[in-house]
């Protein structure tokens, strides 16, 4: 998708336990959706994402949360019909120092956890990650995130951890092992069609 795609070009993507979720591509700026779903987060849900507790996005970090170029910053929403209502925002973004690499934040509302949508996420974004060329994703997390570890276990490619000091844990994935999802082919279609 080009950086002046429209926020309302969307593809409903089939999923056994995601029907009817839609993935799009979050617009530079586009701060009412990440205020959204940071909304619908627990104070819990937002430690665990956030690695601290926050109550609200600084103004600085909801600049840095809707920064995207759809390259180096990608971040995409899934969102349920009938309103579009996000229910997550998963994003990498490119490490400037190991520019084949990039690190993972997965951001789902409390109602929707554990239904497969931080699953969709990833695998939507370990496609696009591969096709602007990074080879490898960065996940660092809370030892207390069993969802997301769990989640990691489920992946079709290994997901070794590569450190951990107590306060966090950091996985990486290998792209090349990971097969292409259809949910990545959904927002690659979405893309050909702006």
């Amino acid at each position: 998708m080009s950086s002046g795609a429209t926020a309302q070009s969307t593809r409903t993507v089939a999923g056994a336990s995601t029907p009817g979720v839609r993935l799009r591509l979050l617009e530079p700026g586009e701060s009412a959706v990440v205020l959204a779903v940071f909304a619908s987060m627990s104070p819990r849900s937002r430690e665990l994402r956030f690695l601290s507790a926050r109550p609200r996005l600084s103004d600085r970090d909801l600049r840095m949360l809707t920064a995207v170029d759809h390259r180096d910053h990608v971040a995409v929403v899934a969102s349920v019909p009938p309103e579009h209502l996000p229910i997550g925002i998963g994003r990498f973004v490119r490490d400037q120092h190991e520019p084949e690499t990039a690190e993972v934040a997965l951001a789902v509302v409390d109602a929707w956890q554990r239904k497969g949508v931080g699953t969709l996420l990833m695998r939507t974004l370990c496609g696009r990650a591969a096709e602007v060329g990074v080879r490898r994703l960065r996940v660092v997390i809370s030892p207390d995130n069993d969802v997301v570890r769990h989640m990691l276990t489920r992946t079709p490619a290994p997901v070794p951890l590569v450190h951990s000091d107590g306060w966090t844990m950091e996985y990486t994935l290998a792209l090349e092992d990971v097969p292409r999802p259809g949910a990545h082919r959904a927002l690659s279609t979405m893309r050909q069609h702006q």
